[in-house]
């Protein structure tokens, strides 16, 4: 999909802030992990796994799981971006 120059402008922007304040805050998380030896488990027999989760968890996520090969689905529209 094209995107016009001001949408590339944006993406550009949006990147490199959402970047900066993931790697800045980041590492004040905290997390609850429960069942960690379920995810074990299946990464051992299956690989590939797929995982989903609310939006309001995408920020803390990204920190988490950085590092662990992933691969995220998104749409090819511009909020997908």
């Amino acid at each position: 999909m094209d995107f016009s120059l001001s949408q590339r402008i944006k993406l550009a922007l949006i990147t490199h802030f959402g970047w900066l304040v993931i790697w800045l805050i980041g590492p004040t998380l905290r997390y609850r992990i429960e069942n960690w030896e379920d995810y074990a488990t299946a990464k051992q027999e299956h690989g590939r796994l797929i995982f989903c989760f609310w939006h309001s968890q995408i920020f803390a996520g990204m920190f988490f799981w950085r590092g662990h090969n992933i691969v995220v689905m998104t749409s090819s529209h511009f909020d997908g971006e």
